[in-house]
Parts: structure tokens; C-alpha cells; sequence
């Protein structure tokens, strides 16, 4: 455990920046990696790392940072400045950790654009990796159990508006069904099961 005393806003995502790189220091950079389409450049071949650098070079990952960053506000701008400075500052301070040894890769300073392109590819794969995820649930219940549709109809409207019995047999009678989303992210890190971070009440605006 340790503690960062934090008397303003600066000091507030600065000291983020600093423990969020202490905490996830090669998880921080391999989604970097990932967002910048770079993960082959720099690490060991894998049809995994080829096919998420493939995608990220097609949805243009790094403009789209670019483009979010450039409609920040002066006060954003400067508390992801913050941020990215509490980053920089224990990379710098601390030696590179052994994967990275082994790789040979030095990671390069952090700029503001890379929290950018890393939140807009993480926010993608996350919603996707639930899109798959109900739809792989939808197929099943429909195709396995005896579920009220016209309830999962108003679950899901309108998106199952066009359910009925003759397309709930072509269902069954297909084997091995792959849900319709992107595939290619399914091996990214996923926005789900991380730590909780926990505030005081006392230390709250609302006192929750």
C-alpha cells in the first residue's frame, strides 16, 4: 500500500497518473501499443497482435485521439497534461520491467493523445465484446430454451422485431452460429472485473 498526498486538481491527476503506471505499468504500454497499431513492430509475431494492429490502423485510432484531444478545453487539456506527466514521471523514475527487458522495447514518453487514441480503442472493444457477448446469449436462449419471445421483443426492441417461429427453427436446425460482430477484438483487455476505487464519504462533495 502507499499514499500520494493530493492538495489540488494538479496534484490530483498527476498522482493518478503516477499510481495508475505503478500499478499497470506493462499494461498501460501494450494498449498503447495496441491503439497505435504497433504491437508487431514491437513484440513477438502473433495472428492476434497482426489482426488488432490491422484494426487499429483501419479505424484510424491515432487521428481519432488527435481529433478528440482537439476539442478539449484549456482546463481539460491541462488536467490530461497532468495526467500524462504522473505517467512520464515513474516511467522515468523507475527501471523498464523485465518483459520489456527481454523485448528490447523502450517505451517512448507519454504525450496527451495517447490517453486519447488508448480510451476511444478500449471504449470500441469493450462495447463490442458485449455486443458479441448478447448476441451469443439472444441465439442461445432462443435456440435452447423455451424463453417468452414476445418478452425478449420488448427487451430488445426493436431489434428483434423481426423474430418469429420459422426463424427460431432456422436457428435450431444450424450448428456452430458465430455472433455477427467483430471478431478481431476479442483478445483485447476488456473494461470489465477491474478494481474498485473506493472514496470516503467525508472526502466527497456528495457525502456518499
Amino acid at each position: 500500500w502507499y499514499q500520494r498526498r493530493v492538495r489540488a486538481r494538479t496534484d490530483f491527476y498527476k498522482a493518478l497518473g503516477w499510481i495508475s503506471a505503478h500499478d499497470r505499468y506493462v499494461q498501460l504500454c501494450l494498449i498503447r501499443l495496441a491503439a497505435q497499431g504497433k504491437m508487431t513492430k514491437h513484440l513477438p509475431f502473433s495472428d492476434v497482435f497482426f489482426k488488432t494492429d490491422v484494426k487499429s490502423n483501419f479505424m484510424n485510432v491515432q487521428e481519432k485521439g488527435k481529433e478528440i484531444v482537439s476539442q478539449f478545453d484549456s482546463e481539460k487539456l491541462q488536467s490530461y497534461q497532468n495526467l500524462v506527466d504522473g505517467i512520464n514521471t515513474y516511467l522515468d523514475s523507475q527501471p523498464r520491467p523485465i518483459e520489456f527487458v527481454l523485448l528490447n522495447y523502450y517505451p517512448e514518453p507519454w504525450v496527451v493523445t495517447d490517453i486519447a487514441a488508448n480510451s476511444f480503442f478500449l471504449a470500441y472493444a469493450g462495447l463490442n465484446d458485449v455486443s458479441l457477448t448478447t448476441e451469443k446469449m439472444l441465439v442461445e436462449m432462443l435456440t435452447e430454451t423455451n424463453v417468452d419471445v414476445e418478452m425478449l421483443k420488448t427487451t430488445f426492441s426493436p431489434h428483434l422485431n423481426g423474430i418469429n417461429d420459422e426463424l427460431i427453427n432456422t436457428y435450431k436446425s444450424l450448428k456452430n452460429i458465430r455472433p455477427l460482430g467483430d471478431q478481431d477484438t476479442s483478445d483485447l483487455p476488456k473494461m470489465t472485473n477491474s478494481n474498485n476505487w473506493v472514496v470516503s464519504g467525508t472526502l466527497s462533495e456528495s457525502g456518499l
